[in-house]
């Protein structure tokens, strides 16, 4: 079996798309000695730093200065992309933890609790202010960040959302579990407009494999698989062995890839014969099969 460092996918940092090929995201805390030691064994393409939930208000600046420090050493991570969750503006560590963030070198934000597209401002002008150029992703979890999606999104300072599920579930005050299982209905409305706000403005959107036991993972590959075929760039997780999953998932498998280069070449060879579609054995290639095939290859070669 390959060591977890040769698992992993390259991750192409890019101004345009600093997660381009991330598939997994994890998130460990970085107060815990214990797990924070195994975060390079485990195979995530991408990790996330966080001072807000995992820190309570008494160490919230000893989560700050150690995020600080390991920024400045990108060889612990073997060189993924590194995604520090700063404390919202409305706590009384947000705007410190920008500003040092501003100062760090770090290449990506996460803003956890976002409610308004002059919120997303303000964190902008609190970064650029301290001379940072970030990346800034924000974490939809509030009722307003779901209602004023569109808006936030089309400041152009956000570059990625994550979904958090469990926040919104308390925000807006619906059940996030009942009956054992994933309750739902109100996901149904908040996921598609997330990914469908995410697609028309070109930018990544990760979820998370949200189950009532973290431990199942037959329910959580399930979960995982859904994620893909509604159009979740990625998945993040705290859990580690939901990452094998989360890779494999949203890892085109040889026979897709194998197919989808097929397709490719039979439809381009159509069009340059003059035709705008085919058909093979009954079943019509239309432009829709090409360019969903061009997107796998892309995402595969990211």
């Amino acid at each position: 079996m390959a060591a977890p460092q040769e698992m992993r996918r390259e991750a192409h940092m890019s101004e345009a798309d600093p997660l381009g090929g991330v598939r997994s995201l994890l998130e460990t805390p970085i107060l815990d000695e214990h797990k924070w030691q195994k975060v390079p064994q485990i195979p995530a393409d991408g990790i996330l730093l966080d001072m807000e939930d995992s820190a309570p208000p008494n160490r919230k600046a000893d989560a700050r200065e150690k995020v600080v420090e390991f920024l400045s050493r990108p060889d612990y991570f073997a060189g993924r992309p590194v995604l520090p969750r700063v404390n919202s503006l409305e706590t009384p560590w947000g705007e410190e933890d920008l500003r040092a963030l501003a100062g760090s070198g770090a290449e990506v934000v996460l803003y956890p609790k976002v409610r308004t597209s002059g919120e997303v401002r303000e964190v902008e002008a609190i970064l650029r202010d301290g001379g940072s150029r970030a990346k800034l992703f924000v974490i939809v979890e509030t009722a307003a960040a779901v209602i004023n999606l569109a808006d936030i999104v089309g400041t152009g300072a956000v570059a990625g959302l994550l979904f958090g599920p469990a926040d919104l579930a308390l925000d807006a005050g619906f059940a996030h579990f009942a009956d054992g299982d994933l309750f739902e209905e109100p996901y149904y409305y908040v996921r598609s407009k997330l990914i469908l706000v995410a697609a028309a403005a070109r930018i990544p959107v990760f979820g998370i494999p949200f189950v009532p036991d973290m431990r199942d993972l037959t329910r959580v590959k399930q979960e995982v698989i859904r994620a893909r075929r509604q159009g979740f760039t990625g998945l993040a997780t705290f859990y580690p062995p939901h990452v094998d999953i989360i890779n494999a998932v949203f890892t085109p498998s040889g026979e897709e890839i194998a197919e989808a280069r097929r397709i490719v070449s039979m439809y381009e060879a159509s069009l340059a014969s003059g035709e705008a579609a085919l058909s093979e054995g009954g079943h019509a290639v239309l432009v829709h099969d090409y360019e969903r095939s061009r997107r796998m290859l892309r995402r595969a070669d990211a």
